[in-house]
C-alpha cells in the first residue's frame, strides 16, 4: 500500500482555506500554485499521513465536513457548489451573455473531447 497525505492550506489568521488529498503533497501544493485563484492567500501548510488511500478519504471527507475549508466545495454542505454558483451567475446574463457563455462551454467540451 502507498501511503496518502491529507494536507490543509491556511491564510495569515490561520483561516483553513482548502483541505485535500495526493500520493505526492509537493506536487499538488505546486499545481495548485499554477491554477488555483486562491493560491496567493496560502500561507501555511499542514500535512498528516495516512497508511492508505480508503483511511486519507475518510480523514478527507471528515475535515471538509467539520473544519469547512473556504474553497472545498465538495463534502462541504455549506458551500454552493460551482453549477449552482454558475446558474446565480446566468440568470443575471442577458440573452447574448447566455449564448456567449454556451457556445464557449460547448467549445471547451469539444476540445476535451478531442484530447
Amino acid at each position: 500500500m502507498t501511503e496518502q497525505t491529507l494536507y490543509r492550506f491556511f491564510d495569515d489568521d490561520d483561516n483553513l482555506l482548502y483541505v485535500g488529498i495526493s500520493v505526492n503533497a509537493y506536487n499538488r501544493a505546486k499545481q495548485h500554485s499554477k491554477d488555483k485563484h486562491w493560491w496567493p492567500e496560502v500561507k501555511s501548510i499542514t500535512l498528516n499521513v495516512y497508511p492508505d488511500r480508503e483511511s486519507v478519504e475518510l480523514a478527507e471527507i471528515n475535515a471538509i465536513k467539520t473544519e469547512k475549508p473556504i474553497y472545498n466545495t465538495q463534502h462541504n454542505v455549506d458551500k454552493p457548489s460551482a453549477a449552482t454558483e454558475l446558474l446565480k451567475t446566468m440568470d443575471e446574463l442577458t440573452g447574448d451573455e447566455i449564448k456567449e457563455v454556451l457556445t464557449k462551454f460547448a467549445k471547451a467540451v469539444e476540445e476535451m473531447s478531442n484530447d
